[in-house]
């Protein structure tokens, strides 16, 4: 007959595998710093490509003649720089940076949970990337609505430290809103909605989904509103049949 573990042995155990765990979290955050650091040293010599893609909506909005580029002190040249090729380098080392979440979580999750997460993982970067294009493309058309309110005798002066602040901001939104047929798929996984639901409730929810774009956008203007909540509603409306998958799934799991 097997004998029972003394309670302070197991209590021990668990001290050891938190201990073990914690290391094991300090090295994989010290190894995601080391590619960062890398990945934005790497862009640091794309700086010039890289700036005039971030510059190209602004100076397409401005045209000849509405505005100019003008640094506003000696210390913003850097730190335009720095921003720049620091959201590249994050845009470089995701794959590894990803890498080391994955193999930090993946001990803890059963292989169904792993299968999911390799089906989910592609499909929320491609939505994201899909957001940060559309924010992108958009965004000539948000800065010539501003433009319009501008006196024919005036001229804008843009800081492009501010202006490349409010572009990233803009495309992280336009990325983390992209996420919606994900965040309905497992609403969905847990029974808290149902396609049913989302057929009946569509009215209430293009309202939300309005109430959100102009929540989320960074400049809270009625077109960058607009072009927010538009692709918001198709995502609603095509989220309808990802979440019959996820019923049709469930009801054969539960069979």
């Amino acid at each position: 007959m097997a004998q029972e573990r003394p309670e302070g042995e197991e209590s021990f155990d668990r001290e050891m595998d938190l201990i073990d765990h914690l290391a094991e979290l300090r090295s994989r955050i010290i190894r995601s710093l080391l590619y960062l650091l890398l990945t934005t040293f790497g862009c640091w010599f794309f700086f010039q490509p890289l700036y005039s893609l971030l510059m190209r909506p602004i100076h397409i909005a401005f045209g000849p003649k509405v505005g100019e580029i003008v640094y506003l002190n000696f210390t913003e040249p850097f730190f335009v720089q720095f921003q720049i090729c620091l959201v590249a380098g994050v845009i470089v080392a995701m794959p590894l940076l990803l890498g080391e979440v994955w193999g930090f979580i993946v001990p803890a999750l059963t292989r169904q949970e792993r299968r999911w997460a390799l089906m989910v993982l592609p499909f929320a970067a491609f939505l994201f990337f899909m957001g940060v294009a559309l924010a992108y493309f958009i965004f000539p058309g948000a800065i010539g609505w501003f433009l319009s309110f501008l006196p024919s005798d005036a001229r804008v002066l843009q800081s492009p430290l501010r202006y490349v602040t409010f572009l990233i901001k803009m495309c992280l939104a336009f990325g983390l809103v992209f996420q919606l047929p994900l965040i309905l798929m497992f609403l969905a996984s847990v029974g808290v909605i149902s396609s049913e639901l989302m057929k009946q409730q569509w009215r209430g929810a293009i309202v939300s989904l309005a109430i959100v774009a102009a929540v989320l956008t960074p400049s809270n203007d009625a077109f960058t509103m607009l072009m927010m909540a538009v692709p918001l509603v198709i995502l609603f409306a095509t989220s309808i049949g990802l979440v019959q998958l996820v019923e049709r799934h469930l009801k054969k799991s539960e069979e």
